[in-house]
């Protein structure tokens, strides 16, 4: 009776320090940090539409994806956060997910979940048991979407690189259209330009410079221009410009108009992102003779955006 009232005392007190020690109410908090502006993380993530670009798992609804086996369905989009549910078969988690800056460029991406668990102590052993599953694929999780926010390709579509401008001489000409200029339009205004420099015996160097504004949806102001060895004379038409040798930003696309003004767009949010300004408008390098080269898909065009340093 002794030994059967020890082990009864025993199993009391190991309940007991069961209940002391892990308590009713868990808090689950899982975090990465990431090299990305809050800016740039929020604007794809808080975007559904965007989410298969950036996923590291598989898409299985309009607001559910999957990653090694566990199911993340999208419950609430806010301004703070998402509210999203995590499933692995007959076990579910709320949580949050939540972007918290960590200086200009660096974030902390965090899940946080509240968790009230059973009274039971059989059943709370088990909730604890798929809870620190379900913690493993968080936490693998949080890590693969850090390994692709680290890579500013994947949020911006290129390579954006600092440079330093060496040429300050340059020709340029003006045109106004009523529609984006076409590929034959623009190495009019390239020839026109290239012809002119020679004629006063001027040397062009480096590939043509193109700037299109569109004002409205019937007037796109087109610039060209192309930079030269040494000072040519202008008139109306050809006018001498002289940039400012400073720092310019630079990304390189592969493909027709639409991957170039996407290109652009995402040049500007870059500069956004970094909280960079402009003292200059930026410009394309066409790279690619586009006039001789049919197949937009393998134009190369590099997009410059001078900034303050």
């Amino acid at each position: 009776m002794k030994k059967v009232g020890i082990i009864l005392l025993i199993f009391i007190t190991a309940i007991a320090a069961f209940y002391i020690i892990i308590p009713t109410n868990q808090n689950l908090v899982c975090n990465t940090g990431i090299k990305c502006s809050e800016v740039a993380m929020t604007r794809l993530m808080f975007n559904t539409e965007k989410w298969s670009s950036w996923w590291p798992g598989q898409k299985k609804s309009d607001n559910s994806y999957e990653y090694k086996n566990y199911t993340y369905r999208i419950n609430k989009v806010m301004l703070n956060g998402i509210q999203m549910t995590l499933f692995n078969e007959k076990d579910s988690l709320q949580g949050f997910l939540q972007i918290i800056p960590a200086g200009v460029d660096t974030v902390q991406l965090q899940w946080a979940s509240a968790i009230e668990l059973s009274k039971n102590p059989v059943d709370r052993f088990s909730s604890l048991t798929s809870l620190s599953k379900m913690k493993a694929n968080i936490t693998d999780w949080l890590q693969s979407i850090r390994n692709t926010f680290n890579n500013e390709v994947n949020i911006y579509g290129m390579k954006v690189v600092t440079e330093r401008m060496t040429e300050s001489t340059l020709l340029s000409v003006k045109q106004t259209f009523s529609h984006y200029p076409t590929t034959t339009e623009i190495y009019q205004m390239v020839n026109d330009l290239k012809e002119y420099i020679s004629k006063k015996g001027g040397d062009a160097i480096n590939y043509p410079m193109l700037n299109v504004h569109e004002e409205n949806s019937s007037s796109f102001e087109t610039m060209v221009a192309i930079n030269t060895k040494k000072e040519v004379t202008a008139n109306e038409t050809f006018q001498l410009k002289r940039m400012h040798l400073g720092v310019i930003l630079m990304g390189e696309v592969k493909g027709g108009l639409h991957t170039i003004t996407t290109g652009e767009k995402e040049m500007s949010n870059y500069v956004t992102d970094h909280r960079k300004y402009t003292p200059a408008i930026p410009y394309q390098s066409l790279v690619t003779d586009r006039l001789n080269e049919p197949d937009t898909s393998k134009w190369i065009t590099r997009l410059y955006f001078p900034i303050f340093q």
